[in-house]
């Protein structure tokens, strides 16, 4: 029954496949031209820190980043989580992107 359904199903499509489309005796409208209408999107975005004059680093995300890398090296060579954890909640109040 199953190879029976299968072979209807395939002559079908092969059928469908070979017939020829029938002459379109009308002409298509002409295209109308749309005006498409983009919407405008506000986006909120917390203001950037301040810079600090004082610092060495070029903006307040990389003093972040360079807090993280030291806080993850120091963890990966001292395993002090203590000190971990001061050097994160340093790096989130610096830049909290």
């Amino acid at each position: 029954m199953k190879i029976l359904t299968l072979i209807l199903l395939g002559s079908a499509a092969v059928v469908a496949q070979t017939e020829q489309p029938a002459a379109q005796t009308e002409q298509p409208a002409a295209p109308v031209a749309t005006r498409v209408v983009n919407p405008i999107i506000n986006v909120t975005v917390s203001p950037l820190a301040p810079p600090d004059l004082d610092s060495p680093y070029a903006s307040p995300r990389d003093a972040a980043r360079h807090w993280l890398q030291a806080t993850l090296a120091g963890l990966r060579e001292q395993h002090d989580i203590r000190a971990a954890m001061r050097g994160f909640a340093q790096s989130y109040l610096v830049d909290r992107t």
